[in-house]
């Protein structure tokens, strides 16, 4: 067996339970599937935030947080 990588449990906002995790320059998100109706559906989903698009969010972030009141 080859580990590739290992998760932390979180917790969001909403109080949601879900696990982070690292694989290259991507951040590894691993959720409960809260829709699932049939045996058919997954149990998890596990979705990828490329780093790119983490710099860019946490950019977004801090320019929504700028207060236009402030002279520098």
């Amino acid at each position: 067996m080859i580990q590739l990588t290992a998760f932390w449990k979180k917790t969001s906002k909403n109080d949601r339970t879900y696990y982070q995790g690292k694989l290259g320059n991507g951040r590894l998100l691993l959720f409960k599937n809260d829709k699932k109706d049939s045996e058919k559906h997954p149990d998890l989903i596990l979705c990828i935030v490329p780093q790119d698009q983490e710099k860019r969010e946490d950019r977004e972030r801090t320019e929504d947080n700028h207060d236009p009141d402030i002279p520098f």
